[in-house]
């Protein structure tokens, strides 16, 4: 028997069959003593329910019709006894020590209700690609900002987020659709719960950290949506979709609803990379609007205005610049001279 916290890991399935026994035993061989691994399948239709039966006790099995990411999420944390929570995606692994060191950050900053970390970018053959995602550097507890939060599109990871039950009682249960935003309808959180996760958990306003360190495997692979400059368009579409939809995860905070200026920014992507030139209206007009958006910015958070100004200028003069550095910087499998 051990007195330490119990962790609950909450791994999330749908048809990854091929992958899923690496993503469980990943989570089984944690050197943390304390652990439950529930695994939560969206309705699969391969052989992923034979190898959830086949793990016995060792793990608890929750059982659903397809419903998306978001309503897997749910109902993981519904079944949750532990007093952290942390996230996997079951095409992801984990380092064995990933929820010690979790635990160790929870216990060195009692202040906060929630860390992200980073995850080593590998290809289907386990192969690093040279990067880790998220991309940002050094060790930081930060009280959220809703503005850097809805401006910056802060990136997060499923498998490198952990959260205290105290927050996650009041982050559950996530939106299967979120609200609309403006002219933007509401998104559906099939595949994309985990950047509305990161924002909710924001909005609740506890303070965070950002932990310097690779604990796992964030796997690029040919099963998943978008894994080629071939796919860029989509990309670009659903990341504005996103964009606007995650930003309603604040609206309770302040008050009104918001869109960030990355929509406008992804909106002129999309007119350049669909040939329209430079001076059409569905190419300048959202560069215009994005610049307005983050102008009142540019006294209080200069940096933050410096850094949206510069995306948007490069988004709209060189889009294809724009996808080609995308492409590299997320790892995707056949994007380093593409789009």
């Amino acid at each position: 028997m051990t007195d330490r916290p119990v962790v609950s890991v909450v791994i999330d399935n749908y048809n990854y069959a091929a992958l899923l026994p690496a993503a469980i035993e990943s989570a089984l061989d944690q050197t943390w003593p304390a652990l439950e691994v529930i695994v939560v399948d969206d309705g699969s239709t391969d052989e992923s329910r034979d190898i959830i039966a086949g793990y016995g006790g060792r793990i608890r099995p929750v059982l659903q019709e397809n419903r998306g990411q978001a309503a897997a999420f749910n109902a993981g944390v519904a079944a949750a006894r532990g007093d952290v929570i942390c996230f996997l995606d079951s095409d992801d692994v984990w380092y064995p020590g990933k929820v010690e060191r979790v635990m160790a950050a929870f216990a060195a900053y009692p202040e906060i209700g929630w860390l992200r970390h980073r995850l080593l970018v590998v290809g289907p053959d386990d192969r690093p690609r040279g990067m880790s995602l998220p991309s940002f550097r050094g060790h930081r507890v930060r009280v959220p900002d809703p503005h850097y939060f809805i401006e910056g599109c802060f990136p997060v990871l499923t498998s490198a987020v952990a959260m205290r039950r105290s927050l996650a009682e009041r982050v559950f249960p996530l939106p299967e659709v979120t609200a609309a935003n403006g002219p933007y309808p509401g998104v559906d959180l099939m595949r994309d719960a985990d950047a509305y996760l990161a924002f909710r958990a924001a909005a609740m306003g506890d303070p965070f950290l950002s932990l310097d360190e690779d604990l796992g495997h964030y796997r690029r692979h040919a099963h998943q949506r978008y894994v080629s400059a071939d796919d860029i368009e989509p990309i670009v579409r659903r990341y504005m979709a996103v964009a606007a939809g995650v930003a309603t995860a604040f609206d309770d905070r302040l008050g009104y609803s918001v869109l960030p200026s990355t929509v406008f920014k992804h909106a002129a992507i999309l007119a350049g990379l669909e040939g329209r030139s430079l001076l059409h209206r569905t190419r300048l007009a959202p560069a215009v609007a994005g610049m307005r958006r983050i102008l009142p910015l540019a006294l209080t958070r200069p940096r933050l205005f410096a850094r949206q100004t510069g995306a948007l200028a490069l988004g709209t003069l060189a889009p294809r610049v724009w996808a080609r550095k995308l492409m590299r910087q997320q790892g995707f499998l056949h994007g380093g001279n593409g789009a």
